[in-house]
């Protein structure tokens, strides 16, 4: 109870408002809110660039080290930036000390972040409430090794080395002894072109000797040092460069796009990153995605028509793609079969399970897990 109230003094934070060419001249000030939600939310047609400093420095000192950090990992989840996590100190210390400084410009988000000890895990609960599906670079900047979890899979970070993650999929971040480090989510719409799903080559260890990499490593702190000076087009397109260097650094390769994509193609890729971020609702249905978008019905069947599909189709396989990638995670095998078929959206798990078993061949129970509970 203690760090929960002294949880809101963590937060320290500098804004900066871009407004519109001939508005206003551009403005700089200092404002103090809590949560954070309270101002990124659109302000007059004001591009917000937020700085977020996080230091356990301003908790109380008599708080234990595994108080402190759950206090300072708490104020994280209140960002709503998909940093969220359980904070675990390993060590009897009693001087732990963690800061994180938070850069928001748009749907673009970076954290540098130091810590003395800590393991952040970040669980299905966690994404459950995020409904996430961004993706994350993960640098290692510091002077000792860090580990990265995801997937039943483990990347041991040298000093410049990193990692690419999925946010839907549970992760460990252990920072066991010391911690520095670079973090850019990036939104899912820049990684639409690969071929590879991300969770391929999630926590997976590259060559980290590639020019392509180097030039990622580069281009992230750099864009973590520049980015209050840049419009919001301006931080798109060095994030999109961003993932076209990823993609070159992990080896995987790109469906071949005109650079003008069609009407028909920029509507089929919205309405699929609807369906992934409101997969877990029951009632998703096409009128839903359609006063979304702001379209017809029947516009919206359309596209899926053209593009080769329907909408029951599409959403059944996410859902089952979704529920596959949960059933073959180690992480997630305390859930039961039933506690996937909510995550995913199905009412009840009869109706889970004849979907599933079409779709993937096999039913929940004969993809490496327990029988339904």
């Amino acid at each position: 109870m203690a760090a929960d109230l002294h949880r809101r003094s963590v937060v320290s934070w500098q804004v900066k408002l871009r407004f519109k060419p001939g508005a206003m001249a551009e403005r700089a000030t200092t404002l103090r809110f809590s949560p954070l939600s309270d101002i990124v939310s659109g302000l007059f047609r004001v591009t917000i660039l937020a700085k977020i400093v996080f230091s356990s420095d301003r908790l109380d000192r008599h708080l234990g080290p595994g108080r402190r950090a759950r206090a300072w990992v708490e104020s994280l989840m209140d960002s709503r930036y998909g940093f969220t996590g359980d904070a675990i100190v390993p060590s009897d210390d009693s001087t732990f000390f963690g800061e994180t400084e938070l850069l928001c410009s748009g749907t673009t988000a970076m954290a540098r972040s130091r810590a003395s000890h800590l393991i952040v895990r970040r669980n299905i609960a966690h994404i459950a409430r995020d409904l996430d599906d961004r993706v994350m670079l993960f640098l290692n900047q510091g002077l000792t090794p860090m580990r990265v979890v995801q997937l039943g899979r483990e990347a041991v970070l040298q000093p410049g080395e990193g990692a690419f993650v999925c946010q839907e999929n549970p992760q460990i971040f252990d920072a066991s002894h010391s911690g520095d480090a670079l973090s850019l989510v990036l939104p899912r719409e820049d990684i639409e072109n690969w071929k590879t799903p991300p969770q391929d080559v999630a926590a997976s260890q590259h060559d980290f000797t590639r020019p392509a990499y180097r030039m990622l490593f580069a281009c992230c702190r750099m864009l973590a040092e520049e980015i209050h000076e840049l419009s919001a087009e301006q931080s798109g397109l060095v994030r999109r460069h961003i993932a076209d260097l990823s993609r070159h650094w992990l080896g995987v390769a790109a469906h071949d796009r005109q650079d003008d994509i069609t009407s028909i193609e920029a509507r089929y890729l919205a309405i699929r990153r609807l369906i992934r971020k409101n997969l877990s609702r029951p009632d998703l249905d096409v009128r839903m995605i359609a006063r979304t978008l702001g379209l017809s019905q029947r516009m919206v069947q359309h596209v899926l028509t053209r593009s080769g599909t329907s909408f029951a189709q599409l959403l059944n396989e996410t859902r089952c793609r979704r529920a596959a990638t949960i059933l073959d995670d180690p992480a997630c095998d305390y859930l039961s079969a039933h506690d996937i078929a909510q995550i995913c959206g199905y009412g009840d798990y009869p109706q889970f399970f004849r979907v599933f078993k079409r779709y993937s061949g096999n039913s929940p129970s004969q993809t490496g897990r327990r029988p339904a509970k």
